[in-house]
């Protein structure tokens, strides 16, 4: 009885792991992602970043470079994970506005070096 139980838990550990670590991976490219738009680097940094993360797992952890090798980071896929965080953020600021009950908005004018006339706002809830 006890071999048929670790037979079976082998088994669903079989089926498991590769979805552990596809949403690893899936994780990780999302947040490689968000790093480059947040620096408002090109997309198709994605892929000198992942060369030089597999080069690093390759020499420090040969075990996990397998892993490393199927983040995916093209521009292609760089591009809809940003296009899927910015829509989560709109979604999240829309349902946030919801229960907005008053809003401000200060303006302040000051002129630049030039002269020319520069509005400066700060927002403030109530």
């Amino acid at each position: 009885m006890l071999s048929l139980k670790r037979k079976l838990i082998g088994q669903q550990a079989m089926f498991t792991k590769p979805i552990q670590d596809s949403e690893t991976v899936t994780e990780v490219s999302y947040e490689i992602s968000r790093m480059i738009a947040k620096r408002s680097r090109p997309f198709n940094d994605g892929d000198i970043v992942k060369e030089c993360i597999v080069i690093a797992a390759k020499k420090m952890c040969p075990e996990a470079a397998k892993k490393v090798e199927k983040i995916q980071l093209n521009r292609m896929t760089i591009q809809r994970r940003i296009m899927s965080l910015s829509g989560n953020i709109a979604e999240q600021l829309t349902e946030k506005t919801k229960i907005i009950e008053f809003f401000s908005l200060a303006l302040d004018e000051s002129t630049d070096i030039s002269s020319t006339a520069q509005i400066e706002r700060s927002n403030q809830r109530s």
